[in-house]
């Protein structure tokens, strides 16, 4: 009996994204030990409904035997949560019972849900815009390696900002963390700066605490 475990990502070379399925299988072996293998991973077209992924997923699953005729050997299937996943697994495409739910997608829903608060909403835009200002600016950047430095920190120790990504789950965490850790450095470039619209993007007290809950 298996369960197998499908992802769907994204992947982008230079101008260029390709879009991919990978098939993982979970067993038990010989020893009752379990067993985790990726067994596929399969370039897909331009179009992802349950429709399209459905047949793509039931031919690789019969190449390896996991899908006899019409009959799947499957007892169980987990992706993320999205409805063209669920229903191209589930009694809509290959009729694999249960389909469960990816729980590290699950959160992260949940997490995304948490960012729409307002007061939480309006302290990431204001982060961001600091974050992207320091990946633009070669000047704030050096100047900012500057600040370090003069604190005694090495070289090597130097840290730019952390950039939050949608579709990479913690990364607001880590951008927000950083900006914790580098307050003093960022407000110090940022209030000293010769132009006033980098000047106002500087963060309050109160907006560290808010990053720090």
């Amino acid at each position: 009996m298996d369960v197998i475990e499908v992802i769907y990502y994204i992947h982008a070379q230079g101008n260029f994204c390709h879009s991919y399925l990978g098939i993982t299988t979970h067993f038990l072996d010989g020893d009752w030990k379990q067993v985790a293998r990726l067994v596929d991973c399969m370039v897909t077209g331009d179009q992802h409904t349950a429709a399209d992924i459905a047949p793509a997923l039931k031919t690789r699953l019969q190449h390896w035997r996991l899908y006899d005729g019409d009959v799947s050997r499957v007892v169980a299937a987990t992706s993320d949560n999205g409805r063209n996943m669920v229903n191209a697994l589930g009694r809509d495409g290959l009729g694999i019972s249960p389909v469960i739910g990816c729980v590290a997608h699950t959160i992260n829903l949940c997490v995304e849900d948490g960012f729409k608060v307002q007061r939480v909403s309006h302290l990431l835009a204001k982060i961001r815009r600091v974050v992207e200002h320091f990946h633009k600016s070669t000047k704030s950047t050096y100047q900012l390696r500057e600040a370090q430095l003069a604190a005694g920190k090495n070289e090597n120790d130097v840290l730019g900002v952390v950039q939050d990504v949608k579709t990479r789950w913690t990364s607001a965490y880590f951008m927000l963390k950083r900006c914790v850790e580098h307050a003093d450095y960022l407000q110090s470039v940022l209030q000293n700066a010769d132009k006033k619209a980098i000047r106002d993007l500087a963060f309050s007290a109160k907006d560290v605490l808010l990053c720090m809950k």
